[in-house]
């Protein structure tokens, strides 16, 4: 008798903290999700910037194709729209030698629910780069 009410135990503990323990695991799998998309656009800004001082590319807005198989491109994250839906669209800055990309990212419209209250509105990614 006294068995049966301790496996009762073991079940109604787990119902109580179990949705506590996957919040806290998805919680961190999205925030991991969006730390490697913010590592990725860095990586991009900087690899733009180098470019632009290798080519002497004049300041211009271009956008990044994410189809292009040299980029190597895989957002995670889905909830926030990179300026173009052909891909992300990075701004080229010159300014006394030193060349700056910017990538900037807002979050898409509708409802995403608790989403909404956690994810920031905009963030933006930016390399600068002195040319010799």
């Amino acid at each position: 008798m006294l068995q049966f009410k301790q496996k009762g135990q073991a079940v109604v503990e787990f119902a109580m903290i179990a949705p506590i323990f996957f919040l806290l695991v998805f919680g961190f799998i999205y925030l991991a999700m969006f730390f490697i998309d913010y590592t990725t656009l860095n990586n991009i800004a900087r690899n733009e910037t180098r470019k632009a001082i290798v080519n002497s590319i004049p300041d211009s807005t271009y956008v990044i194709s994410t189809q292009n198989s040299n980029t190597k491109l895989m957002l995670l994250s889905s909830y926030y729209q990179f300026g173009s839906s052909e891909g992300i669209k990075c701004n080229l800055k010159t300014e006394a030698g030193t060349k700056t990309v910017t990538i900037n990212a807002a979050r898409k419209s509708g409802d995403l629910g608790f989403l909404n209250v956690v994810l920031p509105e905009n963030y933006s990614v930016s390399y600068s780069m002195y040319g010799e």
